[in-house]
């Protein structure tokens, strides 16, 4: 035993060795390759969506610019400011509604005219300011981008312009601010953008104008003059913490030098990562597995003649003494074969003869004792005695003893298994006889379906029950009584044995059917069970339940099987 594991180990672990070196090899490049390939993949796919949503914030910030330029070319917003007249102001604010209210993105208008009027529509988070109108001059009508903060500490990115006069643009008529709606652009982008992606807008001097949930705490990540450089790509943050990493992917706004930048967690490219090393490494362990199992199945090639020689002698050693080697070749193994066919052969001739010799022993033990109690032996005595009661007059014991033979003839003169149900009534009505000539006062009700009659059922079923029925179900009742229902249900025949005692534990005779306890209580019911799925099948058998107030009921169910005879004397009454 010992040479043959030798043997079948140092051939497995050279092919398994030869196997795995490659096979690791292999692993750890596409290993590699899918980390690189991955995170490619999505920094190429963050970076398309960021342009996507780049174009998009900047056509909207081109919408206040649009706006701007109306009021400018509005004849009733430049005739109010140069005039202040006041049957215009209706009109002119009917024009900042309809800006406001055409723009999903423009939070709130004011214009501070230069001669000291002021319109507004919208909440302003703050008003036009000296460094707004100083701005605004030096920038001699073009339009400009900036940020306030109300006293809540929000932040408002706003466009402010000077207004001028379009047929004389050396007269300035005011000045113009209006607030990009911050909610607007929060709940475009968050249509926009995946689950775990987030977006900033930073000024020239790195300043946090907007964001829609990047925690701000981490904002050293946000470096504008790296954001500079690697504007229109995307890229991976290097910290010391796997969860303080992002990728970044920031876009230049036309407005001034803003950034506008995409901001992603790396645990969803981490995670898709994990899960194709897992499933790579699951693919070559499972690749290394099938090849050990082929390396395996080499080796107990090789040494299956002596693995056969060995499996047959362990199967011999646990007394399977017909087991015997197919022998093939002319090697050793084929010469251990043929000896150990042999050596079998004449230890079964052995066995054979010892284990004939001892069956027919028993069987002349079984046949004298089987002579001892020869049923015509019992059936001759009680004659004898029932014509001896006969002669003296004594009925009542000539009846009882009538009955007794017939209930004894019943039991024992069937062949097999297998009786009809009229033997089986009849069987019943002369141990009810024998019961109602005793002490027992019951009364006993029998109800059948004639079809039934020659139904070919188990035998000895029907009395056990209607017996167990009588000594446990109605002892010491002084009204007992017993119902036996036998019908056909369906392709089943079912025997109900009914009395009106306390009931029973349904729990603990359904206990019984699958074990006996020690002191044999319950044998004969889960016998009587036994035999019925023996030779019916699992389906059928004993079931019980109490009807409530009325004492306990126990059902037997077999096949419907109609018999070609039946019993010619079932209808007498019992």
């Amino acid at each position: 035993m010992a040479i043959k594991r030798g043997i079948r180990a140092k051939i497995f672990l050279l092919s398994a060795t030869i196997i795995l070196i490659p096979l690791m090899v292999l692993s750890l490049f596409v290993m590699g390759r899918t980390v690189t390939t991955a995170e490619k993949n999505h920094e190429n796919y963050q970076q398309a969506s960021m342009k996507k949503v780049g174009q998009a914030v900047e056509t909207i910030m081109r919408e206040l610019e649009r706006a701007s330029l109306f009021m400018i070319g509005d004849k009733d917003i430049r005739t109010y400011l140069s005039t202040g007249d006041k049957e215009l102001l209706d009109d002119v604010y009917n024009t900042l509604i309809y800006l406001r209210n055409n723009s999903d993105y423009i939070k709130a208008i004011q214009i501070e005219g230069a001669n000291g009027e002021v319109l507004a529509n919208g909440s302003m988070p703050l008003n036009i300011t000296r460094a707004d109108r100083e701005r605004a001059d030096a920038l001699n009508g073009k339009s400009f981008w900036g940020q306030d903060e109300d006293i809540y500490g929000e932040r408002y990115l706003y466009l402010c312009r000077l207004l001028r006069d379009t047929e004389n643009p050396s007269h300035h008529l005011g000045t113009a601010k209006l607030y990009l709606d911050s909610r607007g652009l929060s709940d475009y982008l968050r249509s926009e953008m995946e689950p775990s992606m987030n977006y900033v807008i930073l000024d020239e001097e790195g300043r946090l104008l907007f964001n829609t949930g990047f925690p701000e705490e981490k904002g050293d990540i946000l470096n504008y003059n790296n954001l500079l450089a690697g504007t229109g790509g995307c890229y991976r943050t290097e910290e010391q913490a796997k969860e303080d990493e992002y990728y970044l992917s920031p876009y230049g706004l036309a407005a001034g030098r803003w950034i506008l930048c995409g901001v992603s967690g790396t645990g969803d490219v981490d995670s898709m990562i994990s899960a194709s090393l897992l499933l790579i490494l699951g693919l070559s362990v499972s690749c290394f597995l099938v090849c050990a199992a082929l390396a395996l199945l080499v080796s107990q090639r090789i040494l299956k003649p002596l693995s056969e020689v060995i499996r047959h002698m362990d199967t011999f050693g646990h007394q399977d003494f017909s087991t015997r080697i197919e022998v093939r070749g002319n090697d050793e193994a084929a010469l251990v074969a043929r000896h150990f066919n042999q050596m079998a052969d004449q230890i079964q001739d052995l066995i054979q003869k010892v284990y004939e010799g001892t069956i027919r022993k028993k069987e002349a033990e079984l046949k004298a004792l089987q002579a001892q109690i020869n049923p015509h032996f019992l059936y001759n005595t009680l004659d004898i005695a029932y014509w001896t009661a006969k002669m003296e007059r004594a009925s009542q014991t000539s009846e009882m003893i009538d009955s007794l033979s017939q209930f004894f003839r019943h039991a024992l003169i069937m062949d097999d298994d297998f009786t009809t149900v009229g033997n089986e009534i009849e069987h019943l009505r002369y141990y009810i006889i024998l019961k109602r000539q005793g002490k027992t006062s019951f009364d006993f009700e029998l109800d059948y379906e004639e079809e039934t009659l020659g139904c070919r059922v188990v035998k000895l079923v029907l009395q056990p029950l209607v017996e167990n029925a009588i000594l446990h179900g109605i002892s010491g009742i002084k009204d007992g009584k017993v119902e036996v229902n036998i019908f056909r249900d369906g392709e089943t025949l079912k025997y109900e044995v009914k009395d009106n005692g306390a009931g029973i534990d349904v729990d603990d005779m359904n206990q019984l059917l699958e074990h006996v306890e020690t002191n044999n209580r319950g044998l004969g019911i889960k016998n009587m069970n036994d035999r019925i799925k023996l030779a019916c099948g699992d389906g059928y058998g004993l079931s019980f339940y109490n009807r409530e107030g009325k004492g306990a009921v126990i059902t037997v169910t077999q096949p419907f099987k109609p018999a070609v005879q039946t019993c010619s004397d079932t209808g007498r009454d019992i």
